[in-house]
């Protein structure tokens, strides 16, 4: 890990954890992992403090989180006080001056804030870049916004004390145009909380599905790439199933679920707490995905739980896959054909053994080792 700076702790070891997204519901892939790390670095001895913003907070959700952590808030209105806010300044220089700190700040988000603020107070922070922010953006068919965010994203890469990256991929990307070697810390899963179970019979006969094979779609809707996916499903995936087969549903679960006129064969049922309670009802999984963004822990997640998952090859890109073995990856247009064939039952038999088993090697406790390595090493080698 050649790109990283010191990071120095003395008494206490404290991180504050900060992104300019709702964490309370953990509604998307980036608030996941939030708070994957901070329960991880919790777990491992350090001091973790999470500071998000005020906004959209289920009080049952943040309830669940209470004691675990300290939390603070920062007040957010406007997208563009995710560059420049009172709010957040005020909060994060009250929460470092409490105690000697490094900071993980999600995305170029607020980094501009926490970078200005690094020069005055004296503290490092890591830059963990779930997804790089100009790619992401240039994908989506937005250039001049990519082209503006790529200076501020190159600077903060090159000024953090170390930047993590979530696939080879993008570990490779980001030294070419950086010259800064990131760390590698994929996205991971949970495996005591997303494991396989039996279909839940009573709630099958709650949502009136006990006769149907169902298929699962779940991502946050006001990603623009996931509102996407859910389009392609109702108008071109759902219709071509429902040909051969009307005994099957498609649910789209996440938060914001486009306004389509939904075919007869699609649901959409919104946000749930227990993910891995609907994903457990499920026959097969899809990700339709059409471009290459996105932290993929809903396909981590339906893999853990023993599920035959059906993704686009952009959607489970940078994931340790291999085709026909842990997943099915095919094109847009071979989904209706893929999830016909994976229903008939022997095409895709012994995939949920073994999706189990390589989520295994996706474990949080395995993929965040690393970086509890970096911040002790660093803080060793100040001493």
């Amino acid at each position: 890990m050649c790109g990283a700076r010191r990071i120095h702790f003395r008494d206490t070891m404290k991180v504050i954890i900060t992104t300019s997204n709702p964490l309370f519901p953990p509604a998307s892939g980036r608030a996941t992992r939030a708070l994957a790390i901070a329960e991880y670095l919790n777990k491992s001895g350090f001091d973790v403090t999470i500071l998000s913003p005020d906004r959209d907070i289920d009080p049952l959700e943040l309830e669940q989180f209470r004691g675990k952590y300290d939390l603070a808030f920062f007040k957010q209105k406007r997208p563009w006080q995710a560059f420049f806010g009172l709010s957040f300044l005020k909060a994060l220089a009250a929460e470092i001056k409490k105690n000697e700190t490094c900071v993980i700040v999600e995305q170029p988000h607020l980094g501009l804030m926490v970078h200005f603020l690094s020069k005055i107070l004296r503290f490092p922070y890591i830059l963990d870049e779930h997804m790089i922010e100009f790619l992401r953006l240039k994908t989506q068919g937005k250039p001049l916004l990519a082209k503006l965010f790529y200076p501020l994203e190159k600077l903060l890469i090159k000024k953090c004390a170390a930047v993590l990256a979530v696939s080879h991929n993008e570990c490779m990307l980001i030294k070419g145009r950086t010259e800064r070697e990131p760390l590698l810390v994929p996205n991971g899963v949970n495996i005591d909380r997303f494991y396989p179970a039996e279909k839940n019979r009573e709630m099958l006969a709650h949502l009136d599905m006990t006769q149907f094979k169902i298929i699962i779609f779940v991502g946050n809707f006001a990603s623009q790439i996931n509102s996407e996916a859910a389009e392609t499903i109702n108008s071109l995936i759902a219709p071509k199933v429902y040909e051969k087969r009307e005994d099957v549903r498609f649910l789209l679960i996440g938060q914001d679920p486009p306004p389509l006129h939904y075919h007869p064969a699609v649901i959409s049922v919104g946000y749930v707490r227990d993910v891995a309670q609907y994903l457990n009802l499920a026959d097969i999984v899809i990700a339709p995905l059409s471009a290459d963004a996105g932290t993929r822990t809903k396909i981590l997640e339906a893999l853990a739980c023993g599920k035959i998952v059906i993704s686009s090859f952009l959607g489970a890109k940078g994931l340790q896959v291999e085709n026909g073995k842990d997943i099915v990856l095919c094109s847009e247009g071979d989904f209706p054909a893929k999830i016909l064939a994976c229903l008939d039952g022997e095409a895709c038999r012994d995939i949920p053994a073994q999706a189990r088993k390589k989520a295994l090697d996706y474990d949080w406790e395995l993929i965040l080792n690393p970086l509890k390595k970096l911040i002790f090493e660093h803080e060793e080698k100040t001493h």
